[in-house]
Protein backbone atom coordinates (compact mmCIF):
# COMPACT_ATOMS: atom_id res chain seq x y z
CA UNK A 1 0.00 0.00 0.00
CA UNK A 2 1.51 3.72 -0.73
CA UNK A 3 -0.12 4.77 2.60
CA UNK A 4 2.48 5.92 5.17
CA UNK A 5 3.12 3.55 8.03
CA UNK A 6 0.74 5.02 11.28
CA UNK A 7 2.56 3.94 14.69
CA UNK A 8 0.24 5.08 17.30
CA UNK A 9 1.26 5.46 21.03
CA UNK A 10 -0.35 4.68 23.67
CA UNK A 11 -1.80 8.34 24.32
CA UNK A 12 -3.80 8.44 21.17
CA UNK A 13 -5.64 5.46 22.33
CA UNK A 14 -6.22 6.74 25.53
CA UNK A 15 -7.40 10.15 24.31
CA UNK A 16 -9.24 8.70 21.16
CA UNK A 17 -10.41 5.07 21.93
CA UNK A 18 -12.00 4.50 18.60
CA UNK A 19 -9.12 6.50 16.09
CA UNK A 20 -9.25 3.18 13.99
CA UNK A 21 -13.18 3.74 13.30
CA UNK A 22 -12.50 7.36 12.69
CA UNK A 23 -9.27 7.63 10.34
CA UNK A 24 -9.93 7.56 6.46
CA UNK A 25 -7.44 5.18 4.28
CA UNK A 26 -4.36 4.15 6.27
CA UNK A 27 -2.04 2.03 7.24
CA UNK A 28 -1.50 1.50 11.18
CA UNK A 29 0.78 -0.32 13.07
CA UNK A 30 0.38 -1.27 16.64
CA UNK A 31 3.64 -2.27 18.59
CA UNK A 32 2.84 -4.94 21.26
CA UNK A 33 4.53 -2.95 23.97
CA UNK A 34 1.17 0.02 23.13
CA UNK A 35 -0.76 -3.58 23.69
CA UNK A 36 0.89 -3.82 27.12
CA UNK A 37 0.76 -0.44 28.20
CA UNK A 38 -3.14 -0.30 27.37
CA UNK A 39 -3.25 -3.26 29.90
CA UNK A 40 -2.01 -2.55 32.57
CA UNK A 41 -3.89 0.79 32.02
CA UNK A 42 -7.27 -0.12 31.92
CA UNK A 43 -7.25 -1.66 35.57
CA UNK A 44 -8.83 0.20 38.20
CA UNK A 45 -10.99 3.45 38.12
CA UNK A 46 -10.98 7.00 36.64
CA UNK A 47 -10.98 7.92 32.95
CA UNK A 48 -7.77 6.51 31.79
CA UNK A 49 -8.32 3.36 32.92
CA UNK A 50 -11.80 3.25 31.04
CA UNK A 51 -10.12 4.65 27.79
CA UNK A 52 -7.96 1.90 28.23
CA UNK A 53 -10.49 -0.33 28.41
CA UNK A 54 -12.67 0.99 25.19
CA UNK A 55 -9.75 0.73 23.18
CA UNK A 56 -8.53 -2.60 23.83
CA UNK A 57 -11.97 -3.71 23.14
CA UNK A 58 -12.15 -1.81 19.88
CA UNK A 59 -8.45 -3.97 19.13
CA UNK A 60 -10.05 -7.11 20.08
CA UNK A 61 -12.43 -6.50 17.72
CA UNK A 62 -10.57 -6.02 14.72
CA UNK A 63 -7.22 -8.79 15.82
CA UNK A 64 -9.75 -12.23 14.90
CA UNK A 65 -9.01 -14.76 12.56
CA UNK A 66 -11.54 -13.93 10.39
CA UNK A 67 -10.19 -10.06 9.95
CA UNK A 68 -6.52 -11.32 9.31
CA UNK A 69 -5.15 -10.83 6.01
CA UNK A 70 -2.96 -14.04 5.38
CA UNK A 71 -2.84 -16.81 8.63
CA UNK A 72 -0.10 -15.65 10.68
CA UNK A 73 0.67 -12.34 9.24
CA UNK A 74 -0.91 -10.06 12.22
CA UNK A 75 -2.24 -8.49 9.77
CA UNK A 76 -6.28 -7.07 10.02
CA UNK A 77 -8.54 -5.49 8.40
CA UNK A 78 -11.03 -2.94 10.32
CA UNK A 79 -14.19 -4.78 10.04
CA UNK A 80 -16.29 -1.51 10.64
CA UNK A 81 -13.96 0.31 8.49
CA UNK A 82 -12.83 -1.93 5.49
CA UNK A 83 -10.09 1.08 4.27
CA UNK A 84 -8.11 1.12 7.50
CA UNK A 85 -5.65 -2.13 7.54
CA UNK A 86 -4.09 -2.14 11.47
CA UNK A 87 -0.66 -4.45 11.73
CA UNK A 88 0.43 -5.51 15.27
CA UNK A 89 4.54 -5.02 15.65
CA UNK A 90 5.67 -8.49 17.56
CA UNK A 91 8.57 -7.96 19.68
CA UNK A 92 12.17 -7.48 18.26
CA UNK A 93 14.92 -9.43 19.27
CA UNK A 94 16.84 -6.35 19.23
CA UNK A 95 15.33 -4.79 21.68
CA UNK A 96 13.85 -7.37 23.84
CA UNK A 97 15.30 -5.97 26.92
CA UNK A 98 13.80 -2.24 26.80
CA UNK A 99 10.36 -1.04 27.61
CA UNK A 100 8.21 1.52 27.66
CA UNK A 101 8.64 4.56 25.52
CA UNK A 102 12.79 3.54 24.80
CA UNK A 103 11.60 0.21 23.42
CA UNK A 104 8.94 2.18 21.03
CA UNK A 105 11.54 4.42 19.48
CA UNK A 106 14.11 1.19 19.49
CA UNK A 107 11.25 -0.55 17.33
CA UNK A 108 10.51 2.75 15.59
CA UNK A 109 14.21 3.14 14.12
CA UNK A 110 14.94 -0.09 12.91
CA UNK A 111 12.22 0.02 11.37
CA UNK A 112 12.64 2.90 9.47
CA UNK A 113 16.04 2.32 9.09
CA UNK A 114 15.53 -1.19 7.38
CA UNK A 115 12.29 -0.79 5.41
CA UNK A 116 12.41 2.76 4.01
CA UNK A 117 9.62 1.99 1.69
CA UNK A 118 7.35 1.67 4.96
CA UNK A 119 7.48 5.11 5.57
CA UNK A 120 6.90 5.18 8.90
CA UNK A 121 5.68 8.01 10.73
CA UNK A 122 5.16 8.00 14.59
CA UNK A 123 1.94 9.82 16.02
CA UNK A 124 2.00 10.71 19.58
CA UNK A 125 0.67 13.98 22.15
CA UNK A 126 3.92 13.26 24.58
CA UNK A 127 5.89 16.23 23.29
CA UNK A 128 8.88 14.49 25.09
CA UNK A 129 8.82 11.30 22.99
CA UNK A 130 8.31 13.78 20.06
CA UNK A 131 11.67 14.99 20.60
CA UNK A 132 13.78 12.15 20.64
CA UNK A 133 12.13 10.51 18.04
CA UNK A 134 13.06 13.78 16.18
CA UNK A 135 16.47 13.68 17.14
CA UNK A 136 17.56 9.97 16.09
CA UNK A 137 15.87 10.93 12.91
CA UNK A 138 12.63 8.87 13.44
CA UNK A 139 10.16 11.02 11.71
CA UNK A 140 7.28 11.92 13.12
CA UNK A 141 3.31 13.13 12.46
CA UNK A 142 3.26 16.47 11.49
CA UNK A 143 1.16 19.67 12.97
CA UNK A 144 -1.50 19.03 10.64
CA UNK A 145 -1.45 15.50 11.04
CA UNK A 146 -2.04 15.47 14.39
CA UNK A 147 -4.72 18.16 14.51
CA UNK A 148 -6.82 15.73 12.68
CA UNK A 149 -7.05 13.98 16.00
CA UNK A 150 -8.80 17.18 17.54
CA UNK A 151 -6.00 19.06 19.01
CA UNK A 152 -2.66 20.63 18.56
CA UNK A 153 0.67 19.16 20.30
CA UNK A 154 2.79 22.26 19.78
CA UNK A 155 0.83 24.44 22.00
CA UNK A 156 1.26 27.44 19.92
CA UNK A 157 -2.43 28.37 19.97
CA UNK A 158 -1.44 29.23 23.75
CA UNK A 159 1.36 32.12 22.77
CA UNK A 160 -1.41 34.79 24.07
CA UNK A 161 -1.34 35.00 27.79
CA UNK A 162 -3.76 37.30 27.92
CA UNK A 163 -1.86 40.64 28.51
CA UNK A 164 0.22 42.45 25.78
CA UNK A 165 2.61 45.12 25.86
CA UNK A 166 2.07 47.29 22.61
CA UNK A 167 4.19 50.27 22.02
CA UNK A 168 2.86 53.87 20.44
CA UNK A 169 2.73 52.65 17.07
CA UNK A 170 -0.12 50.43 18.03
CA UNK A 171 -2.57 53.33 17.89
CA UNK A 172 -1.15 54.34 14.13
CA UNK A 173 -4.75 53.18 13.12
CA UNK A 174 -7.13 54.86 15.33
CA UNK A 175 -8.36 57.96 13.61
CA UNK A 176 -10.78 59.14 16.78
CA UNK A 177 -13.68 56.81 15.60
CA UNK A 178 -15.93 55.12 18.68
CA UNK A 179 -19.15 53.66 19.00
CA UNK A 180 -20.43 53.98 22.86
CA UNK A 181 -17.73 52.80 25.40
CA UNK A 182 -15.66 51.10 22.25
CA UNK A 183 -12.70 52.71 20.61
CA UNK A 184 -13.09 51.95 17.04
CA UNK A 185 -9.43 51.32 15.19
CA UNK A 186 -7.59 49.31 12.61
CA UNK A 187 -4.85 47.03 14.51
CA UNK A 188 -1.41 47.78 12.75
CA UNK A 189 -0.85 44.27 10.75
CA UNK A 190 2.59 43.68 13.42
CA UNK A 191 0.16 43.46 15.88
CA UNK A 192 -2.76 41.31 14.96
CA UNK A 193 -0.93 37.64 14.97
CA UNK A 194 -0.33 37.84 18.75
CA UNK A 195 -3.52 39.04 20.27
CA UNK A 196 -6.85 37.23 20.28
CA UNK A 197 -10.35 38.48 20.96
CA UNK A 198 -10.72 39.44 24.46
CA UNK A 199 -7.15 39.81 25.57
CA UNK A 200 -5.93 43.09 27.32
CA UNK A 201 -3.41 45.36 25.98
CA UNK A 202 -0.99 47.66 28.02
CA UNK A 203 -0.23 51.16 26.53
CA UNK A 204 1.97 51.99 28.86
CA UNK A 205 -0.90 54.46 30.36
CA UNK A 206 -3.60 52.73 30.02
CA UNK A 207 -5.47 49.21 30.01
CA UNK A 208 -7.51 48.03 27.09
CA UNK A 209 -9.55 45.18 26.17
CA UNK A 210 -9.98 43.70 23.00
CA UNK A 211 -13.69 43.30 23.13
CA UNK A 212 -14.30 42.56 19.15
CA UNK A 213 -11.27 41.74 16.81
CA UNK A 214 -11.05 40.61 13.33
CA UNK A 215 -7.32 39.83 12.57
CA UNK A 216 -7.90 39.62 8.53
CA UNK A 217 -8.78 43.38 8.10
CA UNK A 218 -7.27 44.19 11.54
CA UNK A 219 -10.42 46.00 12.51
CA UNK A 220 -10.97 46.19 16.54
CA UNK A 221 -13.41 47.77 19.04
CA UNK A 222 -11.45 48.54 22.16
CA UNK A 223 -12.65 49.66 25.58
CA UNK A 224 -10.96 50.76 28.93
CA UNK A 225 -10.60 47.89 31.81
CA UNK A 226 -12.17 50.36 34.57
CA UNK A 227 -12.68 47.20 36.99
CA UNK A 228 -9.53 47.86 39.83
CA UNK A 229 -11.96 45.64 42.86
CA UNK A 230 -14.28 43.29 43.93
CA UNK A 231 -15.64 43.51 47.52
CA UNK A 232 -12.82 43.99 49.67
CA UNK A 233 -10.21 42.46 47.39
CA UNK A 234 -8.18 44.82 45.09
CA UNK A 235 -6.05 44.20 42.24
CA UNK A 236 -2.53 43.70 43.34
CA UNK A 237 -0.76 43.67 39.42
CA UNK A 238 -1.98 44.55 36.45
CA UNK A 239 -2.82 40.44 35.24
CA UNK A 240 -5.08 40.89 38.33
CA UNK A 241 -6.91 44.21 37.06
CA UNK A 242 -7.85 42.91 33.34
CA UNK A 243 -9.07 39.41 35.73
CA UNK A 244 -11.13 41.44 37.74
CA UNK A 245 -12.51 43.20 34.95
CA UNK A 246 -13.12 40.03 32.84
CA UNK A 247 -15.10 38.51 35.78
CA UNK A 248 -17.22 41.80 35.90
CA UNK A 249 -17.98 42.06 32.56
CA UNK A 250 -21.50 41.41 31.24
CA UNK A 251 -20.23 40.31 27.78
CA UNK A 252 -17.87 37.67 29.09
CA UNK A 253 -19.35 34.29 29.65
CA UNK A 254 -16.33 32.82 30.26
CA UNK A 255 -13.07 33.58 31.96
CA UNK A 256 -10.16 31.28 32.33
CA UNK A 257 -7.49 31.98 34.94
CA UNK A 258 -4.50 30.28 34.62
CA UNK A 259 -0.93 30.76 36.67
CA UNK A 260 0.89 29.25 38.85
CA UNK A 261 0.57 28.34 42.98
CA UNK A 262 -0.44 32.10 44.62
CA UNK A 263 -0.97 33.78 41.97
CA UNK A 264 -4.48 34.09 42.83
CA UNK A 265 -6.84 32.41 40.49
CA UNK A 266 -9.51 30.88 43.21
CA UNK A 267 -9.71 33.80 45.26
CA UNK A 268 -10.56 36.46 42.48
CA UNK A 269 -12.69 33.70 41.69
CA UNK A 270 -14.56 33.39 44.89
CA UNK A 271 -14.56 36.79 45.68
CA UNK A 272 -16.06 37.59 42.59
CA UNK A 273 -18.65 35.31 43.15
CA UNK A 274 -19.95 35.71 46.18
CA UNK A 275 -19.67 38.97 46.06
CA UNK A 276 -22.34 38.90 43.57
CA UNK A 277 -24.33 36.62 45.29
CA UNK A 278 -24.65 39.44 47.96
CA UNK A 279 -25.90 42.54 46.05
CA UNK A 280 -28.38 39.66 44.53
CA UNK A 281 -26.66 39.54 40.79
CA UNK A 282 -25.64 35.96 41.06
CA UNK A 283 -28.21 33.35 42.66
CA UNK A 284 -25.02 31.14 43.71
CA UNK A 285 -21.55 29.45 43.21
CA UNK A 286 -21.67 26.14 41.73
CA UNK A 287 -18.24 24.79 42.31
CA UNK A 288 -16.95 21.80 40.02
CA UNK A 289 -13.93 18.88 41.02
CA UNK A 290 -13.04 16.35 39.64
CA UNK A 291 -11.77 13.54 42.08
CA UNK A 292 -8.71 11.71 41.79
CA UNK A 293 -8.13 8.55 40.71
CA UNK A 294 -7.30 6.91 44.00
CA UNK A 295 -10.97 8.00 45.51
CA UNK A 296 -12.38 6.97 42.79
CA UNK A 297 -11.29 3.46 43.10
CA UNK A 298 -11.95 3.55 47.18
CA UNK A 299 -14.93 4.98 47.50
CA UNK A 300 -16.59 7.53 49.10
CA UNK A 301 -16.17 9.82 51.93
CA UNK A 302 -19.57 9.92 54.29
CA UNK A 303 -22.22 12.68 54.15
CA UNK A 304 -23.57 14.60 51.96
CA UNK A 305 -22.33 15.72 48.21
CA UNK A 306 -21.02 18.73 49.47
CA UNK A 307 -19.21 16.93 52.63
CA UNK A 308 -17.82 14.43 50.04
CA UNK A 309 -15.93 16.78 47.83
CA UNK A 310 -14.70 19.91 50.27
CA UNK A 311 -12.05 17.94 50.97
CA UNK A 312 -10.76 18.28 47.58
CA UNK A 313 -11.17 21.68 47.26
CA UNK A 314 -8.93 23.22 50.18
CA UNK A 315 -8.09 26.20 47.67
CA UNK A 316 -11.94 27.39 47.72
CA UNK A 317 -12.38 26.95 51.79
CA UNK A 318 -9.73 29.13 52.21
CA UNK A 319 -10.61 31.88 49.89
CA UNK A 320 -14.38 31.54 51.09
CA UNK A 321 -12.37 32.08 54.93
CA UNK A 322 -9.95 34.74 54.04
CA UNK A 323 -12.92 36.56 52.41
CA UNK A 324 -14.65 37.00 56.06
CA UNK A 325 -17.59 34.28 55.01
CA UNK A 326 -19.07 30.89 56.62
CA UNK A 327 -18.92 27.84 54.75
CA UNK A 328 -21.41 26.49 56.46
CA UNK A 329 -24.09 29.16 57.00
CA UNK A 330 -23.43 29.60 53.08
CA UNK A 331 -23.90 26.18 52.17
CA UNK A 332 -27.32 25.92 54.39
CA UNK A 333 -28.41 29.22 51.96
CA UNK A 334 -27.53 27.44 49.37
CA UNK A 335 -25.22 30.26 47.99
CA UNK A 336 -22.78 28.04 47.14
CA UNK A 337 -22.57 23.97 46.39
CA UNK A 338 -20.05 21.71 45.75
CA UNK A 339 -20.39 18.98 42.64
CA UNK A 340 -18.54 16.27 41.13
CA UNK A 341 -17.98 15.91 37.69
CA UNK A 342 -18.61 12.35 37.81
CA UNK A 343 -22.48 13.45 38.71
CA UNK A 344 -22.94 15.86 35.72
CA UNK A 345 -23.63 13.91 32.67
CA UNK A 346 -27.53 15.09 31.51
CA UNK A 347 -27.48 18.23 33.97
CA UNK A 348 -28.45 21.56 32.61
CA UNK A 349 -27.36 25.11 34.43
CA UNK A 350 -29.58 28.53 33.86
CA UNK A 351 -30.06 31.49 35.13
CA UNK A 352 -28.03 33.77 37.62
CA UNK A 353 -25.50 31.04 38.79
CA UNK A 354 -21.62 31.15 38.75
CA UNK A 355 -19.87 27.74 38.04
CA UNK A 356 -16.23 27.85 39.13
CA UNK A 357 -13.99 24.94 37.64
CA UNK A 358 -11.33 24.08 39.80
CA UNK A 359 -7.80 22.49 38.33
CA UNK A 360 -8.97 22.33 35.04
CA UNK A 361 -5.57 20.72 33.95
CA UNK A 362 -6.25 17.56 35.58
CA UNK A 363 -9.25 17.37 33.09
CA UNK A 364 -8.97 15.27 29.83
CA UNK A 365 -10.78 17.42 26.72
CA UNK A 366 -13.95 15.15 26.92
CA UNK A 367 -14.56 16.01 30.09
CA UNK A 368 -14.32 20.01 29.92
CA UNK A 369 -16.40 19.77 26.65
CA UNK A 370 -19.02 17.59 29.08
CA UNK A 371 -19.16 20.65 31.38
CA UNK A 372 -19.43 23.54 29.32
CA UNK A 373 -22.37 21.65 26.81
CA UNK A 374 -23.95 21.81 30.55
CA UNK A 375 -24.05 25.63 30.65
CA UNK A 376 -27.20 27.37 29.94
CA UNK A 377 -28.38 31.57 29.14
CA UNK A 378 -27.30 33.43 31.89
CA UNK A 379 -24.20 31.41 33.79
CA UNK A 380 -21.11 33.06 34.12
CA UNK A 381 -18.45 30.28 34.00
CA UNK A 382 -14.87 30.53 35.34
CA UNK A 383 -12.20 27.89 34.44
CA UNK A 384 -9.14 28.10 36.89
CA UNK A 385 -5.48 25.42 36.20
CA UNK A 386 -1.81 26.05 35.99
CA UNK A 387 -0.90 24.68 32.40
CA UNK A 388 2.46 24.12 33.67
CA UNK A 389 3.14 19.96 33.36
CA UNK A 390 4.37 19.71 37.13
CA UNK A 391 0.54 20.33 38.45
CA UNK A 392 -0.92 17.65 36.65
CA UNK A 393 -1.64 14.56 38.18
CA UNK A 394 -3.18 12.86 35.12
CA UNK A 395 -1.56 9.98 34.14
CA UNK A 396 -2.32 10.41 30.70
CA UNK A 397 -2.05 14.45 30.20
CA UNK A 398 0.42 16.65 29.19
CA UNK A 399 0.72 20.22 29.26
CA UNK A 400 -0.42 20.58 25.78
CA UNK A 401 -3.09 18.01 25.96
CA UNK A 402 -5.11 18.02 28.67
CA UNK A 403 -8.70 19.94 28.72
CA UNK A 404 -7.57 23.18 30.31
CA UNK A 405 -5.09 23.90 27.34
CA UNK A 406 -7.68 22.62 24.62
CA UNK A 407 -10.19 25.42 26.06
CA UNK A 408 -7.64 27.84 26.01
CA UNK A 409 -6.81 27.21 22.94
CA UNK A 410 -10.55 26.42 21.42
CA UNK A 411 -11.87 29.55 22.93
CA UNK A 412 -9.19 32.06 21.71
CA UNK A 413 -10.99 33.56 18.72
CA UNK A 414 -14.63 33.54 20.74
CA UNK A 415 -15.79 36.71 21.71
CA UNK A 416 -17.54 35.64 24.97
CA UNK A 417 -14.37 34.73 26.51
CA UNK A 418 -11.32 35.64 27.93
CA UNK A 419 -8.32 33.78 29.27
CA UNK A 420 -5.66 35.62 31.64
CA UNK A 421 -2.29 33.88 32.33
CA UNK A 422 -1.55 35.30 36.34
CA UNK A 423 2.11 35.94 36.66
CA UNK A 424 3.08 37.30 40.34
CA UNK A 425 3.08 34.44 42.92
CA UNK A 426 1.22 36.30 46.26
CA UNK A 427 2.40 33.12 49.12
CA UNK A 428 5.68 33.25 50.49
CA UNK A 429 9.11 33.24 49.27
CA UNK A 430 9.75 29.56 49.73
CA UNK A 431 6.41 28.66 47.76
CA UNK A 432 7.16 31.11 44.88
CA UNK A 433 10.60 29.22 44.85
CA UNK A 434 9.55 25.81 44.81
CA UNK A 435 7.02 26.82 41.93
CA UNK A 436 9.83 28.33 39.74
CA UNK A 437 12.30 25.76 40.06
CA UNK A 438 10.77 22.30 41.63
Amino acid sequence: MSHPLMLLDTNVFINHPDVLNQLGSARVAVSLEVLRELDNLKVGGGESAYAARQAVRNLALIMTEDNELGSGSLVYENPSNRSVVVEVRADLAEVSDLKGDDKILAELELLASENSDLKPRLFTYDLNLRLRATSMGVPCASESEMSFFGYSSSGEGLSCDGLVVVKDDFWGGYDGASEGSFYVMTIPESYRQALVVGCYIDDGREIYNISRFDRDTGRAYLRVASKKSIGTISARDDRQRCAFDALSSDDVDLVILTGGAGSGKTILSVAHALSGVDSGLFGSLRVLKNKPPLVEEDGFLPGEMNDKLIPYVPGVVCAVAELGYDLEGLIESESISFTSINTIRGASWYGSEVVLIEEAQNLTPKAIKAILTRLGVGVKCIITGNLSSSQIDHKSLGATTNGLARVVDSFADYEGSVHIQLQSKYRGGVAAHAEECL
